[in-house]
């Protein structure tokens, strides 16, 4: 790899700071990026504490950078629009569908 490329996890997280800070509305003091990064952080860890395969640590993490997406259009069933800011950044992203399947 590259030095200069950076994983894809690496760009949902840049992605999803973006996102946040230009969309999340700014009554949302919980569900925001600070949040979104200790629950990938955690995701991270607690899949190394169990042994999972580097594709799976990129599941459970990627999972984790978009599970609150959503909240930037709306708080009530905001998991079905995390789900399409997902999909759509992991298709921008030339992802596997199964991968992406197993993230949403």
């Amino acid at each position: 790899m590259n030095l200069s490329e950076k994983s894809i996890t690496e760009e949902a997280s840049e992605f999803v700071y973006e996102l946040f800070k230009n969309k999340l509305p700014s009554h949302y003091i919980y569900h925001n990026y600070r949040h979104t990064k200790e629950v990938a952080d955690a995701a991270r860890k607690i899949a190394g504490k169990m042994n999972l395969s580097e594709d799976d640590t990129e599941i459970v993490t990627l999972a984790a950078w978009f599970h609150d997406t959503g909240f930037i259009e709306r708080s009530q069933n905001h998991e079905d629009v995390s789900i399409e800011i997902a999909q759509k950044f992991l298709a921008d992203h030339n992802y596997s569908r199964e991968k992406t399947e197993k993230i949403t």
